[in-house]
């Protein structure tokens, strides 16, 4: 009893997502036997008794068993049975054709499914697919009547075979085929019906599958590109800076459709966002929001949670589902992949040149780009832009730094979630949310404890090997991007030499790396060594290494990070090439902050300047 329902997902047990029947509409005994039925799975799934849910249904308990597998299968509409499965003469798995003579019942199915050669074709056919000159303006059912004689011609069919046997060639199964295909391909039927414009405003299935979510787990992501220059502070050899103007920016945000509020917005200095900074923002959008400590005059948190990971029992809260658009970083397999397995939650991709379909998030971006169009930086919507007056020159004078676009992101964001909306009727963001957490009847899906520690979705999972020198006395370790991992448990595992594992970095903290077996098991917990020792990012190694071998910085030394020597190697070069600042702003955000115990050189105060006053002089004085 116990063993059949174990071999069911417990997701497919949830009576409470099951379709349901409508009594009202059934006649005679029908009411009464649909009625048995519900009750008997409704008991046996409720309380796992057996006997009285046989009693009660007036079945055997294969009956019992059969009828609960039935309500748990996956129906054609996308949904599962449900309740559907104690109708009687109710249908849950298409018509399959086994029987040789009479009938022609299932015949057609039964000749695609045994040659799937012309069922391809056939499809293809209908839909236009190819060489679109080969194909009449309209495919009809003549035209794929006609088409599947000669296939089946082609094929080596006889006279006395079905289709050719048939008086009108099977043109009324085709007829249903057809519709079942076209209802599967609804922008090809719509750009054979209607054009290609239409076909280009087709929006079918986008929110087909969101119906049955919780808009407020629907959580819709995308990049934006702002219109302002930021400039970077260059050292000089004379001990001052060079403020030079940065390349246009990126932005990755993250906004929740039911509660509208924003979950991430991250500046990405980089000029095209790649996979690992979408995972990052993610990631941040997923962990407890950690607070800014703003250096900008006037800027401070409203006294109440600006953000839904502040409220109580609300951090490492998981959607269920997340859009995106159809961008290259959005469409590799380790994002889909991260987002499927690590999240457990669904992914769906947008339709190329409709962002109404995205509105939430396109409508953030649009109140990012208002407020970024007031500094005098901005370069506008383009060079005859009224608002664009020499914006490197602007933002040169105004020195607006990268932390002050961080610190401006982060008011910006936690003044949007705190201000009442007209389509939350007067509600900010953040009270929507709340009022929707505080339901009884809502159980929001959080990330387990036990993977909240050490919590990364930006992994790389590498096969390496154990190298180990037993001859001369050499413990083993791993070898991975010209850094070498070592760790106490695998010391001591001098046997296991020459064995292939996973190597699992974290690209954002590269200095640190799990070991597992083939099998899965865990090994240990390594830490790189030598002058990788200390904190730092995987891109910082692999730059300063290329930079290295072209002899552009020499070998770092031991009071000095890879990250230091990389940036006094940019500093030289960047005046010269806005690349090369993109990459300093990179890494002085890296940087590791001076703390208390640190010393930090006094700068000297400057000294006032002091108005000379002409004195008058005396009569004597002539």
């Amino acid at each position: 009893m116990g063993a059949f329902l174990q071999r069911i997902d417990a997701r497919r047990l949830d009576v409470s997502t099951w379709p349901t029947v409508n009594d009202a509409q059934l006649e005679g005994d029908s009411v009464l036997r649909y009625g048995r039925k519900r009750d008997a799975i409704l008991h046996y799934l409720e309380h796992r008794d057996l006997k009285v849910a046989c009693e009660l249904g007036g079945i055997s308990a294969d009956s019992l068993y059969r009828l609960v597998r039935r309500c748990t299968f996956d129906h054609g509409d996308g949904r599962l049975v449900g309740f559907r499965a104690c109708l009687p003469y109710f249908r849950v798995a298409k018509y399959v054709r086994r029987a040789f003579g009479a009938g022609t019942a299932g015949l057609l199915s039964q000749l695609f499914r045994e040659n799937p050669r012309i069922e391809e074709a056939m499809r293809d056919f209908a839909l236009r697919r190819g060489n679109r000159l080969a194909f009449p303006a309209r495919v009809g059912l003549t035209d794929l009547r006609n088409r599947l004689l000669q296939l089946c011609r082609e094929a080596g069919f006889t006279a006395t075979m079905y289709p050719l046997n048939a008086a009108e060639g099977g043109i009324r199964s085709l007829a249903r085929w057809r519709q079942q295909l076209l209802d599967a391909h609804g922008r090809a039927f719509v750009k054979e019906k209607f054009g290609a414009d239409a076909a280009r405003n087709f929006d079918g299935g986008w929110g087909a599958a969101t119906t049955s979510i919780d808009p407020h787990t629907i959580w819709v992501f995308d990049e934006y590109t702002i219109d302002t220059f930021v400039t970077i502070g260059v050292p000089q050899r004379n001990g001052s800076k060079k403020w030079l103007p940065m390349a246009r920016f990126k932005v990755i945000s993250g906004r929740r459709r039911g509660s509208k509020d924003i979950v991430v917005c991250r500046a990405v200095l980089k000029m095209e966002p790649n996979a690992l900074d979408f995972l990052e923002a993610l990631e941040a959008s997923i962990r407890p929001h950690q607070r800014m400590e703003f250096t900008v005059p006037g800027f401070q948190y409203p006294p109440r949670s600006c953000f839904s990971s502040e409220l109580d029992g609300c951090a490492w809260a998981l959607p269920s589902l997340v859009m995106l658009d159809n961008s290259k970083a959005h469409l590799s397999e380790g994002n889909r992949r991260a987002i499927t397995e690590r999240l457990g939650c669904a992914v769906q991709f947008g339709i190329v040149g409709r962002p109404k379909a995205r509105g939430d998030i396109e409508s953030w971006h649009s109140y990012l780009a208002r407020e970024f169009r007031k500094l005098a930086s901005t370069t506008g919507t383009g060079p005859r832009d009224t608002r664009r007056v020499e914006p490197e020159a602007a933002s040169v004078a105004l020195r607006l730094e990268v932390e002050h676009i961080n610190q401006l992101l982060e008011m910006l964001v936690a003044r949007f979630n705190t201000n009442p909306l007209n389509s939350l009727k007067g509600r900010s963001p953040i009270e929507a949310f709340e009022n929707w957490v505080r339901d009884d009847n809502l159980v929001l899906r959080q990330l387990p404890v036990g993977l909240r520690e050490g919590f990364a979705l930006a992994e790389k999972q590498v096969v390496v090997r154990i190298a180990c020198d037993v001859a001369s006395g050499r413990m083993p370790l791993v070898r991975y991007q010209y850094a070498d991992y070592m760790g106490p448990r695998l010391s001591a595992m001098r046997s296991r030499a020459g064995e292939e594992c996973i190597l699992v970095v974290n690209p954002t903290e590269a200095h640190l790396a799990k070991l597992y077996a083939k099998d899965g098991s865990e090994i240990d917990t390594l830490r790189a060594r030598g002058i990788w020792h200390a904190p730092h990012s995987l891109d910082a190694r692999v730059n300063f290494v290329a930079k290295r071998k072209r002899g552009e910085v020499m070998h770092p030394t031991e009071g000095r990070t890879p990250t230091e020597v990389l940036r006094d190697s940019l500093v030289s070069s960047a005046p010269a090439n806005k690349r090369e600042a993109l990459a300093l702003a990179r890494l002085e955000k890296e940087a590791k902050v001076p703390t208390e115990d640190s010393e930090v050189p006094a700068v000297p105060a400057p000294k006032r300047r002091q108005r000379v006053v002409n004195k008058m002089k005396a009569s004597g004085d002539w």
